[in-house]
């Protein structure tokens, strides 16, 4: 194989892959981010309602991830450095995502994501969730829970 016809099929692979549709890795978030974030995270982020013991919980460090305007918008909590947390996902960067860095913290790290008493994520998941951030962190026709909500104490 010549040098021309070698460059040419590198060009080639190098534009069909950033084809958006046309990479095998593209993310579906409702099919493979939203579960991990179900299984992992909305235990602690989502709209504030009591549980079963009657007592209000509030997302924590003001981060809800149950509605994507408010995922973008982030918390109110600190960041791994002491600093504040800011937006939670800066799309195409996951390494400028506090909800990525999180996780990505050593497992005794106080700020580590799930918390220790958590299911830790596996090595899988937090790269879906890298590979999803990295290419725009898009969620689809996914709508979430409602920006506001009034939670209403059990009966």
């Amino acid at each position: 194989m010549n040098s021309k016809s070698l460059l040419s099929g590198a060009a080639l692979a190098l534009a069909l892959a950033t084809v958006p549709g046309l990479r095998a890795e593209d993310v579906d978030f409702q099919k493979q981010v939203l579960p991990i974030f179900e299984k992992h995270c909305f235990e602690c982020h989502q709209a504030p309602r009591y549980d079963d013991t009657g007592r209000l919980k509030k997302p924590k460090s003001g981060l809800r991830m149950d509605n994507p305007e408010l995922l973008l918008e982030g918390g109110d909590g600190t960041d791994a450095d002491g600093g504040e947390t800011g937006v939670a996902l800066t799309p195409g960067d996951p390494d400028k995502s506090t909800i990525y860095t999180f996780m990505m913290l050593a497992d005794d790290h106080e700020y580590v994501m799930p918390p220790e008493k958590k299911d830790r994520m596996t090595a899988e998941e937090k790269e879906v969730v890298k590979q999803w951030i990295a290419q725009g962190a898009k969620v689809g026709d996914w709508k979430g829970a409602p920006k506001e909500v009034t939670p209403t104490p059990p009966q």
